[in-house]
C-alpha cells in the first residue's frame, strides 16, 4: 500500500517537472535566432573572379578588441553600398581608375562625419579595404591579397542591406551610331583592289600593271564624351543648409579639388552644369529652393577655384530626379527614410562638350 502510494506521488511530481522541461527545449529550438546571425548569407566567400574589364572593392571588417563595434556605413562615388558590422565582408564591382569612398559610424547620437578617400583599381583587381572604429570613428586602410586571405575565412558575407550602387556593366563609351555608318564605306573601300590589270592584246607577252589608289574616306571625329561627378549633399553641407557658411571644411575642400580638376581639361566653349537634388522629404518648392541654393554655393566655390563664371550654370532640380524612388515606401519611420534618401541628397556637376 505503502509502495503504490509513494509511485503515484512520484509521478504527480514528475509530470510538471517533465512538461517544464520540454516547454523549455520547445521555447529554445522555436526561438528566433539572435539578429547578430541575421546579417550574413549562407554564400560566405567573395566571389572567385572579377569581371572582365572591372576592378572590385572588397570591404573586411574584422572582430577586434580595439573595434568600437559600431555600424560602418559604405558609399561608393556617392552611393550608398552597406553597412559592415564586425566580423563581415562585403563586396561591389566598380569601373576601373579612382574611385571615391566614404565612410561614417553610426554611434548612439547618430551618424558621425563622412570620412572620405580615394581607392585606384586595374581592371581585374581586387582592392581589399580594412573597415574599423577607433574613438567613434570610421578609419579605412588597404591590406594585401595575403593578409585579406588570411582574414576572410573568419568573416560571413553583409547582405542586410540593399547597394544602391549600379551595376558596371560596361566602362567604355558606347559607340556613336552615326560614326558606325560612317565607317561602312571604309569596309567597302577595303574590297577594291590597291592595283588593276589592264587589258591589252593577247600578243603583249604581260600586262603593265598599273596602282590605282583607294578612294579617301574622311571619318567623323567622335563625339565628346561628357565627364560627370557626383557629390553627397551631406558631404558637403551640414543638415538642411546651402549657404556659404553651412559648407563643411571637408566639403569646400572637395570642391576645390574639383574644380583644378575641371580647370585642367576645360576648352573654350564647354559648359559646366551644377545641378542641386533633394529627397522628396518636405515641400517641394522648399526642395527645389534648397537644390538651386546648394547649386549656386557650389558654383561659387569653383569659381574662386578657377573657373570661368560665364561657363558656368547653376540649377536646382529639388526631388525631380530620385536616384533611389520608393524610400518613402518601403521605410517606416523618419530616420530609415533619411537614411534611405542620402544617395538622393546630391550635387552633379557636368562638364558638357563645346558646341560646333
Amino acid at each position: 500500500m505503502q509502495t503504490t502510494t509513494l509511485l503515484a506521488l512520484t509521478r504527480l511530481i514528475g509530470l510538471p517537472v517533465t512538461l517544464f522541461f520540454s516547454v523549455a527545449a520547445y521555447s529554445q529550438s522555436t526561438a528566433p535566432p539572435p539578429p547578430w546571425q541575421t546579417f550574413a548569407s549562407l554564400d560566405e566567400r567573395p566571389r572567385a573572379q572579377v569581371s572582365q574589364d572591372l576592378s572590385r572593392l572588397l570591404f573586411l571588417r574584422p572582430r577586434s578588441m580595439q573595434d568600437t563595434g559600431a555600424p560602418v556605413d559604405v558609399w561608393v562615388e556617392g552611393r550608398f553600398h552597406t553597412t559592415v558590422l564586425p566580423g563581415a565582408f562585403s563586396e561591389t564591382e566598380v569601373c576601373p581608375g579612382n574611385r571615391w569612398i566614404e565612410l561614417a559610424s553610426q554611434g548612439k547620437a547618430g551618424p558621425s562625419a563622412k570620412s572620405p578617400f580615394t581607392l585606384a583599381s586595374q581592371p581585374r583587381q581586387t582592392v581589399y579595404v580594412l573597415i574599423q572604429t577607433k574613438a567613434g570613428a570610421a578609419t579605412q586602410s588597404t591590406l594585401s591579397n595575403q593578409q585579406a586571405q588570411a582574414l576572410l575565412p573568419e568573416l560571413r558575407r553583409q547582405s542586410h542591406a540593399l547597394s544602391r550602387v549600379p551595376s558596371a556593366q560596361d566602362c567604355q563609351p558606347l559607340p556613336v551610331m552615326k560614326a558606325e555608318r560612317a565607317a561602312e564605306p571604309v569596309a567597302a573601300a577595303a574590297s577594291v583592289p590597291a592595283v588593276v590589270p589592264v587589258p591589252v592584246p593577247a600578243m603583249v607577252a604581260a600586262p603593265v600593271p598599273v596602282p590605282v589608289p583607294s578612294p579617301v574616306v574622311s571619318r567623323p571625329a567622335a563625339e565628346p564624351a561628357v565627364s560627370k561627378y557626383t557629390l553627397s549633399a551631406e558631404m558637403l553641407f551640414t543638415f538642411s543648409g546651402s549657404k556659404p557658411q553651412h559648407l563643411s571644411e571637408q566639403g569646400q575642400t572637395q570642391i576645390v579639388r574639383l574644380g583644378k580638376r575641371i580647370k585642367e581639361q576645360l576648352k573654350p566653349g564647354q559648359v559646366i552644369v551644377v545641378q542641386g537634388h533633394t529627397d522628396p522629404m518636405g515641400p517641394v518648392e522648399l526642395n527645389r529652393r534648397l537644390s538651386l541654393e546648394r547649386a549656386q554655393t557650389v558654383s561659387r566655390i569653383l569659381v574662386n577655384s578657377g573657373l570661368p563664371a560665364r561657363q558656368l550654370r547653376a540649377e536646382g532640380l529639388g526631388s525631380s530626379e530620385l536616384l533611389v524612388k520608393d524610400c518613402q515606401q518601403v521605410a517606416k519611420t523618419r530616420d530609415a527614410k533619411l537614411n534611405c534618401n542620402r544617395p538622393n541628397r546630391r550635387v552633379e556637376i557636368t562638364v558638357n562638350p563645346a558646341k560646333n
